[in-house]
């Protein structure tokens, strides 16, 4: 299954160049604890999350208001996965990262969406529920013994 099939297209988001307080707002209205931050081209140019919302305004000493999105985001690189990859791909990327969320991006860094840990576990978990999903899953792109066993078990 393809992360193009699980991401929320329709995340929230905040551009690099809106304050603080618009950043605040929209994680509020959106029940969320980090956003995407977008250049004005589409690109991703990094995540704020509300710690970095804090520390911007304690170390920086000016106002939410005075400060932009683009100015206090992290750039976060690791919370990063191209489209077109494997779910089970971005899963395992994300456990090993400790990810609660990932930022999924086309090849040119452009805003494709947000998958959440907790929607891809539920998704693939319904492929092992489809036998010969997840034989397809588990045999592709493997050709060793084990793949080989299997693949003349189940023919």
């Amino acid at each position: 299954m393809k992360i193009s099939d699980l991401v929320d297209r329709d995340a929230a988001t905040c551009r690099a160049q809106d304050d603080l307080r618009v950043a605040a707002w929209t994680m509020q209205r959106a029940a969320c604890r980090s956003l995407p931050v977008i250049d004005r081209l589409g690109r991703v140019v990094g995540i704020l999350t509300e710690r970095d919302v804090r520390l911007a305004v304690t170390i920086l000493d000016r106002a939410p208001g005075a400060i932009t999105a683009g100015e206090a985001c992290g750039e976060r690189p690791d919370h990063r996965f191209q489209v077109d990859l494997e779910g089970s791909t971005v899963l395992a990327a994300m456990r090993k990262r400790s990810l609660h969320d990932a930022v999924i991006v086309d090849r040119d860094g452009r805003f494709v969406g947000v998958v959440t840990l907790d929607d891809l576990t539920a998704a693939l978990r319904v492929d092992i529920d489809d036998p010969g999903r997840a034989l397809d899953t588990a045999l592709a792109g493997k050709r060793g013994p084990a793949a080989a066993f299997i693949e003349a078990a189940t023919w």
